[in-house]
């Protein structure tokens, strides 16, 4: 019975049931009184024929028998007839031997009441079922009982032909009702049996559904309605993917970690970031185990009870400063789940660092020829002024440092200009071999000094590139005297250019103290020395390769290093090829 279709079928058959079972009983109880009352009236004229054609004509009781007899000749019917006296026994009959009649009806006519009765025989084993009819008529002072039966088999049998007949077209009739009300219930239920089922496709996610409209009423107006639903769900689900996507990308795309554990402590959601910064597995990690991981000592419980409670603090995982704050959701004072959120800010605890090491280093560059300036100041004020050579060695000194201030501040001030991208440079066509062979020209003197050689075979070749003549010469200069600077005496630096379709490489190789691996890769950052006790009695500022390195990224250039301890370095330095001579560009 969970089915409309049964509902709407046993509903239809019941009521038809009714009907036909209320039109049945009608007609047949209709049928019965009509066939009684045909049969009591051919009865009663019978008797009244009875009583006035014999009694009152014949009236002598002898004559009854055959008055009887002449009536019923030519009768064809079931009826018996009799003629009984005031005490009941027969005194003419149809029925031949007389019989004793003994029944309810002959028992009121005797008391002056007209009756009808039903009596059941059974004889030559054979039940029969009489209609008995009996009334009282009086002749003179003459006592007489009319009585008349029939075989009620006839008049049953009509009942029971009818009744089956009936009972036949009840079973008919309910079965055309069923075959009916199966196609009347599947005209309403297919509709719904496949609203049903497009239903259920679009639970499991397939909102692709439409429905062909067959019908103009209720059930069409309903089809049309889910039609028109689903095309809005479909557009609203594709709204909602797209917004999904959105902050699926957004998500996965940031660079703070961010992960969602519900209020059982089961990781629900978690992007790219989380893991790389983590280090370790979270795709199936709890609450209690990631806080465990991360050294903090929060539990699940504590955000449960307390609907305030919440976590900021920064804290190192595999050598990285990580910001980690917990947000905890709540919805109607219940805990729907911890949002983790982590922040990378090992950069920017790096560039602090180097930030306080900066003003550091620049305080320590200036403090000391700041220190010397004053020292030899005050000598020379508290009366070495007075001897001419000590007042000129001091003199110098302090014209050194002064020189070596100036120097370190053009330095900074050079710096400051690239970082803010007010530094102007004069582009023109220049050839690299030119350029190099004056930068070896300018450290002649250096170099000599300290009986060592330059090897500059391509110094006559031509390789043309669009760049700021001093500013490449600037860069030329500082790394030819680094390399003198680094190399002992008596040793040969080369230089050297290749070309690519692309690029010229200059490569500029000195035979020096090299650099440890340690240390390689922060030699271009400002004030950065790798002996710093040597560097300073060799001089300069330590800006000088973060100035080069600013200068090579303005041209579109790069600028590396290649070293092993106690080998020697090279510095290889990249430049674009002029359009007209590449081949390709980059």
């Amino acid at each position: 019975m969970k089915s409309i279709k049964i509902k709407l079928m046993f509903l239809y058959l019941t009521l038809v049931f009714i009907v036909m079972i209320v039109s049945g009983t009608y007609i047949l109880s209709s049928l019965k009184n009509q066939e009684l009352n045909k049969i009591n009236n051919e009865i009663t004229n019978y008797a009244l024929y009875i009583d006035e054609q014999i009694i009152n004509e014949l009236q002598s009781p002898e004559n009854f028998q055959h008055g009887l007899e002449s009536l019923f000749y030519s009768a064809k019917n079931n009826m018996q007839c009799s003629i009984l006296n005031s005490r009941g026994a027969t005194i003419a009959s149809t029925s031949l031997p007389y019989e004793e009649y003994n029944n309810q009806s002959i028992i009121k006519a005797m008391q002056g009441e007209e009756s009808f009765s039903y009596l059941k025989e059974r004889r030559d084993d054979k039940l029969i079922i009489w209609y008995n009819y009996a009334r009282r008529s009086q002749f003179n002072d003459s006592d007489y009982i009319i009585f008349i039966r029939t075989n009620a088999a006839f008049f049953l049998d009509n009942i029971y032909k009818m009744t089956f007949t009936l009972i036949f077209a009840l079973i008919l009739s309910l079965i055309l009702a069923g075959a009916i009300g199966f196609l009347f219930a599947s005209t309403l239920t297919g509709p719904i049996i496949n609203l049903s089922n497009k239903a259920k496709e679009i639970a499991n996610g397939n909102l692709k559904q439409k429905i062909i409209i067959n019908s103009n009423d209720e059930i069409g107006e309903l089809t049309l309605s889910f039609n028109h639903m689903t095309q809005k769900l479909d557009q609203t689900m594709q709204k909602l993917t797209t917004e999904n996507n959105k902050l699926e990308i957004i998500l996965q795309n940031m660079t703070d970690a961010v992960l969602y554990f519900n209020s059982d402590g089961q990781i629900m959601q978690f992007n790219y970031a989380a893991q790389n910064l983590l280090g370790f597995k979270i795709d199936k990690i709890n609450f209690e185990d990631l806080t465990k991981k991360m050294g903090i000592k929060n539990n699940l419980s504590d955000y449960k009870n307390n609907f305030s409670l919440s976590y900021d603090e920064t804290i190192i995982i595999n050598g990285k400063y990580l910001n980690v704050n917990f947000v905890p959701c709540h919805n109607k004072n219940v805990l729907d789940g911890i949002l983790i959120v982590l922040q990378d800010i090992t950069k920017h605890k790096k560039l602090d660092d180097m930030r306080k090491e900066f003003v550091a280093n620049v305080s320590h560059e200036i403090r000391t020829p700041l220190t010397t300036i004053k020292a030899y100041t005050e000598t020379l004020l508290n009366g070495a002024i007075d001897n001419k050579d000590l007042a000129l060695g001091f003199l110098n000194t302090i014209n050194d440092e002064t020189q070596r201030v100036s120097i370190l501040a053009k330095d900074l001030l050079e710096l400051s200009r690239f970082d803010n991208n007010q530094m102007k440079l004069e582009f023109a066509l220049l050839n690299l071999s030119e350029i190099l062979q004056k930068s070896i020209e300018q450290n002649k003197i250096l170099y000599e000094a300290k009986n060592q050689t330059i090897n500059f075979a391509q110094k006559g070749e031509t390789y043309i590139i669009n760049a700021d003549a001093n500013r490449i010469n600037q860069v030329f200069s500082n790394i030819i005297s680094n390399a003198i600077k680094y190399s002992p005496n008596e040793t040969q630096i080369d230089i050297f250019i290749e070309q690519t379709s692309k690029y010229f490489r200059v490569y500029i190789k000195d035979n020096g103290y090299g650099i440890p691996k340690e240390d390689l890769h922060h030699i271009f950052e400002r004030f950065y020395r790798v002996d710093k006790t040597r560097s300073r009695k060799m001089g300069g500022t330590g800006l000088g390769l973060s100035i080069a390195q600013k200068i090579m990224e303005a041209h579109d250039g790069k600028i590396t290093a290649n070293s092993k301890l106690n080998e020697g370095t090279t510095i290889i330095l990249r430049f674009n090829k002029f359009k007209e001579n590449a081949d390709e560009q980059n």
